[in-house]
């Protein structure tokens, strides 16, 4: 049995950056997969809506059933201190063997927090977890050098069907969080990995 957990700041980065690969990862028998969001699922003004029911329906399309949430406010995960989300993080007791996250290279802040948290509780002390980091925006601080390409041409549509189901996020084309921005950024990375449509991964640490 594979422990995966999801760990990141808000629920359409899951769908956006890993939809695809959670997807087969929650079909693959003997897998547990749990989505652990950060935030409280509250968009911050001037929308004010709690997306925590489209998410959860959202994940179950991908085949996630198991949704936490640690309830942090929505772009303000700097007003705590990150010890304070680690243990959050760590009440939930979840012991994954594999671990999805935010990049370290996004724009959006409460994303870089927590993948310094992820960092952090996923020292090999004692234990060993695999970790990959993934984009959901295309607006960076640094560089994002993906090393592991996943094919996701035979679930693109339970992606794309996924983020239809969180109607407060999606946008008309040409905004990233568009049907057609999905399927085509999803192609891009095709192209560097000869698949019809993939997502990209950061290793950021692996065991074996």
């Amino acid at each position: 049995m594979t422990n995966i957990v999801l760990y990141c700041a808000h629920a359409d980065d899951v769908i956006l950056g890993a939809g695809g690969y959670v997807a087969h990862l929650a079909a693959e028998e003997g897998n547990t997969v749990t989505a652990v969001f950060a935030t409280d699922g509250l968009l911050h003004a001037p929308k004010f809506i709690d997306t925590r029911r489209w998410a959860e329906e959202a994940c179950r399309i991908l085949g996630v059933t198991d949704v936490r949430w640690l309830n942090l406010a929505n772009q303000r995960f700097d007003t705590f201190a990150v010890i304070d989300v680690n243990q959050r993080y760590e009440s939930l007791d979840l012991k994954p063997d594999l671990m999805l996250t935010n990049s370290r290279s996004q724009l959006n802040k409460d994303h870089r927090i927590i993948y310094e948290s992820a960092r952090v509780i996923t020292r090999p002390l004692g234990n060993h977890v695999n970790v990959l980091s993934f984009e959901s925006t295309p607006w960076r601080l640094g560089s994002f050098k993906p090393q592991l390409y996943v094919d996701i041409t035979d679930t693109l549509g339970l992606k794309t069907k996924s983020m239809k189901a969180f109607k407060s996020e999606v946008r008309p084309w040409p905004h990233p969080r568009s049907m057609k921005a999905i399927k085509t950024i999803a192609a891009y990375w095709g192209m560097h990995a000869s698949y019809e449509y993939a997502e990209p991964y950061e290793v950021v640490q692996w065991f074996r």
